[in-house]
């Protein structure tokens, strides 16, 4: 099971411009920032393709439901988020495509965004090569 994302201390808050930090950290707290930090960053894709496959799914008007996002939501989504509609369509491409049973936190978005375009069957092998082979070192 993929861990959530949490910040590791109430000293710590986060907002569209930085972080900020309340009071002085510890060493230990300031190391453990660091996986919260990296696992946020390393979703980002995932999170907005979901975001934006949910809300086509809900809000669509063009009536591609579940196999494309439309016009009228990646223009939501590029006001909403400030990122270029190339961004946006291969975050969307990859989360309809990949299955959350077969994400894993372990590869890169990039390294799913590689094998999004295989049937799931190829899909789940070659994931599980990658995960294989990072294990192998």
């Amino acid at each position: 099971m993929n861990a959530q994302i949490i910040l590791p201390s109430p000293k710590v808050s986060i907002s569209p411009v930085g972080m900020q930090i309340a009071s002085e950290l510890s060493f230990e707290e300031w190391s453990e920032l660091a996986t919260s930090i990296g696992q946020a960053a390393r979703s980002i894709g995932f999170i907005i393709g979901d975001w934006l496959v949910y809300g086509q799914s809900l809000f669509g008007t063009e009536g591609f439901a579940d196999r494309r996002v439309d016009s009228a939501s990646y223009q939501v989504a590029t006001n909403a988020t400030g990122l270029d509609l190339s961004t946006l369509q291969n975050y969307a491409y990859v989360s309809r495509n990949i299955p959350h049973s077969l994400r894993t936190e372990r590869l890169s978005w990039e390294h799913h965004r590689l094998v999004a375009k295989f049937p799931q069957a190829a899909q789940e092998h070659w994931i599980e090569a990658c995960v294989a082979e990072e294990d192998a070192g």
